[in-house]
């Protein structure tokens, strides 16, 4: 009887066994978001934009949230200067929905504010007649930098 794995122990491993995988899969890393977003610098992103087209990042800038004008930029005289080339527009949609739960009001309240964003950076935008050297969209994230 030595060798030999009786039913009631069986059943306790199978128990335990279940447990742990339960408590593995249901850790708050297991459980975050599958997205992960990359810090970049302005610089960055500004001097390699092919290199991060198409990913999600973390950025930090100085918010303009006006009519025809919603930006990052590097600070207030680039934002006053409207210096285009050097900052990346940002695509705030009126009807956001969770998880982004981002809204023009939210926008307009960090307006003239330094912040971060996260979202997902495109090389350029046409859609724009005068052209920010990029942008970001599908924005999950403001938050004024502390």
């Amino acid at each position: 009887m030595a060798g030999r794995v009786n039913g009631a122990t069986m059943i306790r491993n199978k128990i335990f066994y279940w447990f742990f995988l339960l408590l593995t899969l249901c850790t708050p890393s297991a459980m975050a978001d599958s997205t992960t977003y990359k810090d970049v610098s302005m610089v960055s992103l500004l001097a390699n934009p092919q290199m991060y087209a198409g990913k999600n990042v973390r950025v930090e800038g100085f918010l303009k949230y006006q009519f025809e004008d919603t930006a990052l930029y590097f600070g207030q005289d680039q934002a006053d200067g409207l210096m285009l080339k050097s900052s990346l527009g940002i695509s705030i949609p009126a009807n956001a929905k969770p998880p982004a739960n981002i809204s023009g009001e939210m926008a307009s309240a960090f307006n003239g504010r330094y912040v971060f964003v996260e979202g997902k950076f495109k090389a350029s935008d046409q859609k724009y007649i005068e052209s920010y050297a990029g942008s970001i969209s599908n924005i999950v994230r403001i938050e004024p930098l502390k």
